[in-house]
């Protein structure tokens, strides 16, 4: 009997990381500001993950985005103790400072970086700003 308990008990974790739904729609808005003062809105809603938006080729065109983001998921079995749900990635660019609901401080990533954003089930905002000294400033959300 105590043979059939550990098999359920090592099975059901492992089946566990199948059944987990990472189907979230996004909504995205990018605001960029450039030195002279001129102001352009990008806006894409119901992005189905995995997604990107930057330049030409992505879901979301930005354009002139010298960057390129990509939000995405991961799924890990619960016996590994790694975080399984919504990640964000730049791609291109210099540095992006990402903030959601859950941080303190923002984060500052560099390309090839990746951010937890939420886990499955869980909603919250996300803010990034990218700005180079003299260039756009771009403020983006995600939610």
């Amino acid at each position: 009997m105590e043979f059939g308990a550990a098999c359920v008990g090592v099975v059901a974790p492992s089946g566990a990381v199948a059944l987990i739904r990472l189907n979230r729609k996004w909504n995205v808005s990018v605001k960029a500001s450039s030195p002279d003062g001129g102001i352009s809105r990008f806006n894409g809603e119901d992005l189905k993950t995995p997604f990107s938006f930057g330049p030409a080729d992505s879901a979301l065109q930005v354009k002139g985005a010298p960057w390129a983001i990509k939000v995405y998921t991961k799924r890990h079995n619960p016996l590994t103790f790694k975080k399984s749900g919504y990640f964000l990635e730049l791609e291109q660019g210099a540095f992006a400072d990402v903030e959601t609901d859950y941080d303190d401080e923002p984060k500052t990533i560099s390309v090839g970086e990746s951010v937890f954003l939420c886990a499955p089930g869980k909603s919250t905002a996300v803010n990034i700003r990218i700005k180079e000294k003299g260039k756009t400033d771009y403020k983006i959300s995600l939610d």
